[in-house]
């Protein structure tokens, strides 16, 4: 595990929740905004604005980051889901 991962680890587990940790966390995985973007079904602009502090984190979508985080082998999972029509009820264990 390198020094960057162990760090996106222990904000994964211990936060704080915000817009830094989540863009850090993020970018340790690698998973680029456009994507999470898509991931979360929101727009890019929404997740920039939730990394640079326009606009409060949504806590379920630091979650989701959180547990790409903690569980690597969870992200061809989320991958899965996001091909999923968004009517389907999907839950996500993190």
């Amino acid at each position: 595990m390198n020094f960057e991962h162990a760090v996106a680890r222990h904000v994964a587990e211990h936060g704080p929740v915000s817009g830094a940790t989540m863009r850090y966390m993020r970018k340790s995985v690698p998973l680029s905004a456009a994507n999470l973007a898509a991931l979360l079904r929101v727009s890019p602009e929404t997740v920039s604005r939730w990394e640079t502090g326009e606009r409060p984190v949504d806590r379920a979508s630091w979650l989701v980051v959180r547990g790409l985080v903690l569980n690597p082998g969870s992200q061809s999972q989320i991958a899965e889901l996001r091909d999923e029509p968004p009517s389907r009820a999907v839950s996500i264990s993190i």
